[in-house]
């Protein structure tokens, strides 16, 4: 059996998430996420018309932009 990190468990821990979460989580309008993805500046993923963007991009992505 596989054992989940600590970090799996906590219940702030979203494996995916949406364009308009990141929006409001960053301050800025879904048009402008949506565009960040469209130049490659943020890693998404697409299931079907839903576009959701990994933890793991979004912690990349705000390590990058960190001033």
């Amino acid at each position: 059996m596989a054992q989940s990190t600590s970090e799996e468990k906590s219940p702030r821990f979203k494996p995916f998430y949406t364009v308009d979460e990141l929006a409001a989580r960053w301050g800025m309008s879904a048009r402008h996420v949506r565009r960040e993805i469209e130049v490659g500046d943020l890693q998404a993923h697409r299931f079907g018309k839903s576009i959701r963007i990994a933890a793991e991009s979004v912690a990349i992505y705000e390590a990058t932009r960190r001033t």
